[in-house]
This record gives structure tokens, C-alpha cells and sequence, in this order.
């Protein structure tokens, strides 16, 4: 839904809101863990939010059943639906990427490779590759077409990977690094087409 947004608070608790209205929809209280992020699927159905302790509260918006995502082995650090279905790619501090069917609740694939956490996921825009960017400093792109395959490596970033962001065509993808500079990556050809420094680190 466009017209809502969500918050997460210091005190764990998750809440949906009404954009127009400015109010209150629904709360998420009692799992009694931070959650340093959360995403909505693109279908509305699911709210999806990942904790320090290493699991990610799925939230089903019409139901309000609650599952428990458990296979990360310490802090999760970023979430990304997949455009074209219900799809949930889960980054962390284990240095792994996990897929996860949201509908059933099982995990679909396990993607490793970096060596340090993964600070950010991202999707391209029609779902064909799944984008990692970590504390090693590298960029991984992974095929939604085979999980299993080894993903392509962008290196260049002097700083951990602090943000992903992709172009509509998805033919580029800009990074964000921790010591304050973005490349804007050829997704087809693993080149820098641009790189800049910014005044304010990316977070």
C-alpha cells in the first residue's frame, strides 16, 4: 500500500502507519528484540523486519500471523523483497545472504562468497540478480536464474558497502562506501562508468 509507511523504535517495537492520516495503524510488540530494519513486500502482504539476534520477523499484513525466519547465525543487517514475487533476501553479520519464501517460510538458497558482513541487498528491478555489497568491500551479483552459481565480483570501493541502489533499466548499479565515495557500476560489463566522493557518508 502507498499510502503506508512503517517505523521501527528503539523500545523493539514495529509500527505501520497512515500516511495520509498521520495515524497509527497496527503495532508489532513483543518479540522484544531492536530490529535495525524493515521491509515491505511489493505485493503489501508481508512486513518483514530483521533483528540483532540473528532471525527475521515476518509479519503477514492481512492475517497478522507472525513467523520467525531463524538461519542467520548473528545480527541481520538488511532486507530486500524481490519485484516480481514473494521472494526475501536477507544480508548479515555472518557474512552470508539467505533467500527465503515468504508464503511458506522456507529457506531457498544459502549465498556465500564474502568475507567480512553483508551490510546491504538489493534486487534488480525485474529480479534477474540479486546485488551484495559488504564490509570487504566488494560487490557480489548473484543470478536469480541459478543461486547456486558463483556470482559475479565488483571490486573498487575503498570502504565497506554501506548502500545499493539500481537504475529502472537495471543496466547500472551505484554503490555507496563508508569512507564516502559512490560508483556507479555497468552492471553488464563490471566497469566503474563514474566515481565521485560525497559530503556525507552513505548509510
Amino acid at each position: 500500500d502507498s499510502h503506508q509507511l512503517i517505523s521501527v523504535d528503539n523500545d523493539a517495537g514495529i509500527r505501520s502507519w497512515d500516511a495520509d492520516a498521520a495515524t497509527n495503524v497496527n503495532t508489532l510488540v513483543g518479540h522484544g528484540i531492536r530490529a535495525p530494519a524493515a521491509a515491505w513486500s511489493v505485493s503489501g502482504r508481508y512486513l518483514a523486519a530483521c533483528t540483532a539476534h540473528g532471525d527475521v520477523i515476518l509479519w503477514q499484513t492481512v492475517t497478522g500471523d507472525i513467523k520467525h525466519l531463524v538461519g542467520h547465525q548473528s545480527s541481520v543487517r538488511s532486507l530486500a523483497w524481490k519485484p516480481n514475487g514473494d521472494l526475501l533476501a536477507s544480508g548479515g553479520n555472518d557474512r552470508t545472504i539467505k533467500v527465503w519464501d515468504a508464503s511458506s517460510g522456507e529457506l531457498r538458497a544459502t549465498l556465500q562468497g564474502h568475507t567480512a558482513a553483508v551490510q546491504v541487498v538489493a534486487w534488480s528491478p525485474s529480479g534477474d540478480v540479486l546485488a551484495s555489497g559488504s564490509s570487504d568491500v566488494t560487490i557480489r551479483l548473484w543470478s536469480a536464474a541459478d543461486l547456486s552459481a558463483p556470482p559475479r565480483v565488483l571490486k573498487g570501493h575503498k570502504g565497506e558497502l554501506t548502500a545499493l541502489a539500481w537504475t529502472s533499466d537495471g543496466r547500472a548499479l551505484a554503490g555507496g562506501d563508508g569512507v564516502g565515495n559512490v560508483i556507479i557500476w555497468d552492471v553488464a560489463t563490471g566497469s566503474v562508468r563514474h566515481q565521485f566522493p560525497v559530503t556525507t557518508y552513505a548509510n
